[in-house]
């Protein structure tokens, strides 16, 4: 009697746990990374009598979750990668915009310009045409320095966004710690392998939190812990400790953050290029891929642009104003003002309405061209950088005698350049405490270079040139010494134009092709200067000597918009990959509430049966005891 007893409330029991585990689901089917539970049941030991064995009911072994750990594994990496595939499409996209539209983009602006620089050789005597021109120059200079605006709030928009990435790294972090501990403590006070089944989904969750920001490696401890290491190996979480992550500004410019991490001992390292997946690397791809670039070459048009419009505009002058007399004339004498160029035409600048020498149209605020000195450079060097000056000398013998040619040939001087040496890349001007040399940063490499004076020019035997720009120096480097080197990074925010009238346009040549003379005074109806300045909308000689300013643009809004387009394609690829792989997931360890609801009324229906046998041995004691009475 008492076996059977006995045995129906161990029933009970089970059933009562089994309902209350299910109840659990049922109450969770909405809880994120949840994982359904069950009740594990065994048989008690048997007992024997003369008659064989007999069973004694059953007892509740473990309540576990449904988890694989490869499942797992697998949904933190589909996280990971379409976290870096999502941000890294989204920054993408708003660049892709900017430039596309045509509300926003340059290509409007270069065009209105240069229209305008048409009206003006087809009427250079019209002071409306001429003032319609400066107008479209501030528009276009305007529009150069919107989008370069534009640029930096998104580098704003990104570095903000890297900041609240690490805190929320360091704060996960430190929850995946704590949680460690309270898992450890709960697992050792159970003797037959209970785990915390809640405390162990809490953890993964945050887990996959951690892993959509930044590729991690999850290894489990024998004592219900985990340790997280970046995945170069260094320790994100060991245990009950947690590193830290932070920010710190790049040695060369304050507007790129590094990334470091600082571990339970050593200083702290920088891990920036060691982040190669999740949502901070998508987004300092987008930075190093797409922003950085897109700045580079939109200022790479503003530089040409100016070089080469300056070049035909403006005519070189002495310190008092005067026109230097030093090119060959169309007969190959030496004195001839402004140069000619192979055929005999007159280059190297133009002349106002009034007759006067042109100045330079357009002009760069500021430093033309960044310069950043190494936080830990040493001693008193500085190094300035300028676009050079398009110009032509004539030809020289090896002592420097100047060669009069048979016919007007005039070759670039070695010291000036075009817009078609301007690279868009950055520089590093590197000194080892005896020789300089300039790296281009985008494939590192470089060419010696030869400090003459307070000048560094490209050292003997080099054919490279420097890329569109000069170097000047002074003061000397204490020991080694690093100077970066943007030619076209700031260009875009910096150009503006440097007339204010638009009689002031060089419109003219001042020059009779009957005689081979220079005029002195005003020509306002010669446009053969102005013709010139046209020409430049289409020229193909510019940059890389193969590519006009709408070629460059074209190509910076085409390259944007080919991987804006693939980002997508990828974004949406990984979105497939994580859906099939938190499918799995919830395949196995979601709730479903009709299998819930079926396991319910069979564990209340198995409830009513225990307790039918506890009313059955009540029956049956009632029974015996009346017959023993």
């Amino acid at each position: 009697m008492a076996g059977l007893l006995s045995t129906a409330v161990s029933g009970l029991r089970v059933f009562q746990q089994s309902i209350e585990v299910t109840s659990h689901n049922i109450a969770n089917v909405g809880t994120e990374g949840f994982s359904r539970q069950r009740v594990e049941s065994g048989t008690n030991p048997a007992e024997f009598t003369g008659a064989g064995y007999v069973g004694t009911g059953v007892h509740a072994s473990n309540i576990t979750r449904s988890y694989d750990q490869f499942i797992s594994t697998q949904l933190r990496s589909s996280t990971t990668t379409l976290g870096e595939a999502t941000n890294f499409r989204d920054y993408a996209s708003q660049v892709d915009n900017l430039l596309a539209d045509p509300s926003t983009g340059l290509d409007p602006a270069i065009q209105g310009f240069f229209d305008s620089v048409h009206d003006v050789a087809s009427d250079p005597s019209s002071l409306v045409a001429r003032d319609v021109m400066l107008l479209e120059a501030n528009g276009l200079t305007a529009r150069f320095s919107v989008m370069n605006q534009r640029f930096d709030e998104l580098r704003e928009q990104v570095n903000s966004n890297v900041r609240s990435m690490v805190d929320v790294v360091n704060s996960i972090t430190a929850s995946i710690a704590d949680l460690n501990v309270r898992i450890s403590e709960s697992s050792a006070k159970a003797s037959g392998g209970q785990l915390p089944n809640d405390l162990l989904d809490e953890r993964d969750v945050i887990l996959n939190d951690l892993a959509e920001l930044m590729d991690i490696s999850v290894i489990p401890q024998d004592s219900g812990m985990v340790a997280v290491i970046v995945k170069n190996g260094l320790p994100l979480v060991s245990d009950a400790f947690a590193s830290k992550l932070a920010v710190q500004r790049s040695e060369f410019d304050g507007s790129r953050l590094d990334i470091t991490l600082q571990t339970f001992s050593g200083p702290a390292q920088v891990i920036t290029n060691q982040i190669t997946s999740g949502k901070i690397a998508g987004t300092l791809r987008f930075r190093d891929e797409i922003l950085d670039p897109a700045q580079q070459q939109l200022g790479s048009v503003a530089a040409g642009i100016a070089m080469e419009f300056n070049a035909l505009h403006k005519v070189s002058v002495d310190a008092s104003g005067v026109p230097i007399e030093s090119n060959y004339d169309e007969n190959g004498n030496l004195g001839g003002t402004g140069g000619y160029d192979i055929n005999g035409n007159p280059i190297g600048g133009g002349y106002d309405i009034d007759g006067n020498a042109g100045d330079a149209f357009f002009t760069f605020k500021g430093d033309e061209i960044s310069t950043i000195a190494s936080t830990f450079n040493a001693g008193n060097a500085t190094v300035t950088a300028k676009y050079s000056d398009i110009n032509l000398q004539p030809a020289m013998i090896d002592d420097g005698t100047a060669v009069p040619p048979a016919a007007p040939i005039l070759i670039p001087n070695p010291a000036s350049s075009s817009s078609a040496d301007i690279d868009m890349s950055d520089y590093m001007l590197n000194y080892d405490g005896t020789d300089y040399s300039l790296q281009r940063i985008d494939d590192g490499t470089s060419f010696a270079l030869d400090r003459v004076g307070g000048t560094l020019t490209p050292a003997y035997p080099e054919i490279d040139k420097l890329p569109g720009i000069t170097l000047e120096i002074s003061g000397v480097p204490d020991g080694k010494g690093q100077f970066l080197i943007r030619p076209t990074y700031n260009a875009a925010s910096r150009i503006e134009v440097n007339i204010t009238e638009g009689r002031k346009i060089a419109a003219a040549k001042n020059f009779n092709s009957d005689t081979g003379d220079i005029i002195n005074g005003a020509m306002p109806g010669d446009n053969s200067n102005a013709l010139k300045l046209s020409r430049l909308a289409t020229n193909t000689d510019m940059f890389e000597g193969t590519l006009s300013y709408q070629d460059v643009y074209g190509g910076l809004v085409s390259n944007v918009g080919g991987k804006t387009h693939i980002a997508k394609i990828s974004a949406a690829a990984q979105d497939t990959l994580w859906t099939a792989a938190n499918g799995a997931r919830e395949s196995l360890g979601g709730v479903n509430l009709d299998e819930e609801a079926a396991n319910l009324i069979r564990f209340q229906q198995s409830y009513q049966a225990a307790a039918q046998a506890i009313s059955t041995a009540s029956s049956m004691f009632d029974t015996l005891m009346g017959a023993v009475r």
